[in-house]
């Protein structure tokens, strides 16, 4: 496990388990300080563009699928982005393994995600998309749709881009 220190704040750290080395965290992406950030890869690509904020305590995991956040994105509290889930099915096999299934993530551009949320394998949020707090998101999110609950639902659409 590695320590790094990545973005402008100085105390910032996230731990990287790299199993693959497949990271591309932009300089700009900040860590809040004292951050528990754990970043992980086993075959599938993640990449974190630039500006991107991330709150205490999130788990961003890639296994044989992507995981890919937009540029000025904000990462809330408590957050996890898993890109792989393993069904309910009684553990068997060697060290209790179960079925997992997996499929990419994508977050696009300018998106807030509220604290203690949970983004579910195979959704893409689009550019603009708002989270609310304590939401567990099981399916595509739109660009400036507004989303929230558990499953999240639509609450509304935001303001439409200024020109």
């Amino acid at each position: 496990m590695t320590i790094y220190r990545v973005g402008r704040t100085e105390n910032a750290k996230a731990r990287v388990k790299e199993w693959r080395n497949k990271f591309d965290i932009h300089p700009s992406v900040v860590f809040f300080q004292a951050n528990e950030t754990i970043v992980r890869s086993s075959g599938g690509r993640i990449r974190i563009a630039e500006n991107t904020y991330f709150n205490r305590c999130m788990i961003v995991a890639g296994f044989e699928a992507s995981v890919s956040i937009g540029q000025w994105c904000a990462i809330g509290y408590n957050s996890m982005i898993s890109a792989i889930t393993h069904d309910n099915e009684i553990p068997t096999g060697e060290h209790g393994s179960r079925p997992y299934s997996e499929a990419d993530i994508t977050i696009g551009d300018n998106v807030w995600i509220g604290a203690n949320c949970y983004i579910k394998q195979g959704v893409t949020i689009g550019d603009n998309a708002i989270i609310g707090a304590n939401s567990v998101v099981t399916k595509d999110v739109a660009p400036y749709e507004i989303v929230g609950g558990v499953p999240a639902k639509h609450i509304r659409l935001k303001a439409s881009k200024p020109d």
